[in-house]
């Protein structure tokens, strides 16, 4: 028979495994175990819908083994929240090339949909590593993305953005992965693109109010087609 102490160790060992805790350092396990906890029960003793929740550093091992995809379903599903905002906790160096850092980043692998909640009209992202779109499938209702520090392909951020019909405002930052950024829409007004690294921009809108480009580019290829645009401020960078 166990002995309680160690039985309640096992358990606590099973739990931290659930909830995406890494068991390597005992004080950290300790610390992460509790703001995992904490985090659970703010959110099931929330007893409203949500109008907007963001969790600035969630713990890397969370992708892992599912905590982030738990989340995410309750709160679309259960609060009908409207804006979503997450930050997983890396250790990057701004202004160290983000390609050479790739690894460090998490993989955020959830299911097909997921986002696309109605009632989620604003979607930011930061310090993930994306290897498919799939996650953003159907999300007609989303008016804003912003993505920070992400690593991803070309044909991912393609996917990304055609699955959003009424993007209004669109920001990509500190990003890398990919060789060219292109936004074909009728409705988006606002477009930021800052600190990539990129070939080509071919933005074309009929709606755009406000751009701002502050972007390496390692060739002069800009493709801007807009009708009406009221605030423009680019600051496009040669390649070094």
């Amino acid at each position: 028979m166990m002995k309680p102490s160690k039985q309640l160790l096992y358990q606590q060992q099973l739990i931290s495994q659930r909830l995406g805790i890494d068991t390597s350092d005992a004080d950290l396990k300790k610390e992460i175990f509790h703001a995992v906890l904490m985090i659970d029960k703010v959110l099931s003793s929330h007893k409203s819908y949500l109008v907007g929740c963001k969790l600035m550093v969630h713990f890397a091992d969370s992708c892992r083994y599912g905590q982030l995809q738990r989340w995410i379903e309750h709160l679309i599903s259960q609060k009908k929240v409207q804006e979503l905002s997450f930050t997983c906790e890396v250790s990057l160096d701004p202004h160290q090339n983000l390609v050479g850092r790739s690894n460090d980043l998490k993989l955020m692998s959830l299911p097909s949909g997921i986002f696309s909640c109605a009632s989620l009209h604003a979607l930011e992202l930061c310090h993930y590593k994306l290897e498919t779109d799939v996650p953003f499938h159907h999300c007609h209702n989303l008016k804003t993305m912003k993505l920070n520090w992400l690593y991803l392909s070309t044909q991912t951020l393609d996917g990304i953005i055609s699955s959003f019909v009424f993007l209004e405002h669109f920001s990509l930052r500190f990003s890398g992965g990919f060789d060219r950024v292109r936004l074909v829409s009728d409705k988006v007004k606002a477009v930021e693109l800052q600190s990539l690294r990129v070939k080509e921009i071919h933005l074309s809108t009929k709606s755009l109010e406000v751009l701002v480009l502050d972007t390496r580019m390692s060739s002069q290829k800009f493709v801007y087609q807009c009708l009406k645009a009221q605030s423009v401020s680019c600051i496009p960078q040669s390649h070094t």
